[in-house]
């Protein structure tokens, strides 16, 4: 699966039910079924109710629709980082890199080198890693970033 799915489901849920909110409360009175005026909220109960009930079907396909782009659409981004002296390290390092969003996997080539297969372009994942604060981005390429790792 992909790193961060349940967050991006999350996401997803939120919006199409704060979409849905908005939505209701433009709806008139009126019921739909025998055409009088119902109690307040009664319409839009029965409307978030039944948003609710549509955004639960339709999120896992989206969601599945999303991850089968994100999976066909991976790129091999050979990431070098100087600085790695120990095997521990570079399980480390490993770890962090794995654990960054859309990062769907991570292959070790050899001492400080992995081989990370990830959706977006090179800046946009040496960046995630800038952020992590443990690392200088020395150069980058579509296909490759060297780092320096500071302990």
């Amino acid at each position: 699966g992909i790193v961060g799915e349940g967050a991006v489901r999350n996401r997803q849920r939120a919006v199409i039910l704060d979409t849905a909110a908005r939505s209701v409360s433009s709806i008139a009175g009126e019921c739909a079924v025998c055409d009088r005026q119902c109690r307040p909220g009664v319409v839009e109960d029965a409307a978030a109710e039944g948003l609710k009930d549509l955004a639960e079907k339709l999120t896992p396909k989206i969601l599945d629709k999303v991850a089968s782009y994100v999976q066909g659409n991976v790129k091999r981004i050979n990431v070098k980082v100087t600085g790695v002296t120990d095997l521990d390290t570079n399980m480390e390092i490993k770890n962090i890199l794995q654990n960054i969003v859309w990062v769907t996997g991570v292959e070790d080539k050899k001492m400080g080198e992995f081989i990370v297969s990830y959706p977006e372009t090179s800046i946009y994942l040496a960046n995630s890693i800038k952020q992590k604060g443990l690392f200088n981005v020395d150069q980058f390429t579509p296909y490759s970033i060297t780092l320096t790792y500071q302990k």
